[in-house]
């Protein structure tokens, strides 16, 4: 879907004659750590599949297609407010991109 809008995105600024790389590729996307992957399906299911819900190896994954497809910026929204929690995002997910 994210490679679907910057398409568009690029199709516009042709038709206006705008550089397209001068505009920033952010994306703001739901973030939920959960080891069930049924559970975790099935809030997917329920939110939608652009949301990042499931295990720390499913959301490094889907964080890279976002990167392949061109975001330059990734927010993570919905993080838990726990100290602990944010040690765990960063310890096991951005950990795979600091590099």
């Amino acid at each position: 879907m994210f490679k679907h809008k910057l398409e568009v995105i690029e199709l516009h600024c042709e038709d206006i004659g705008r550089d397209s790389a001068e505009i920033k590729k952010p994306v703001l996307i739901p973030l939920r750590l959960e080891n069930d992957e049924q559970k975790a399906a099935e809030l997917r299911k329920a939110r939608g599949e652009w949301v990042l819900y499931g295990t720390a190896s499913f959301i490094i994954d889907r964080i890279q297609q976002y990167i392949d497809a061109g975001a330059e910026e990734i927010m993570l929204g919905s993080v838990p407010m726990k100290p602990e929690l944010f040690e765990l995002v960063n310890e096991e997910i951005l950990s795979a991109f600091n590099k």
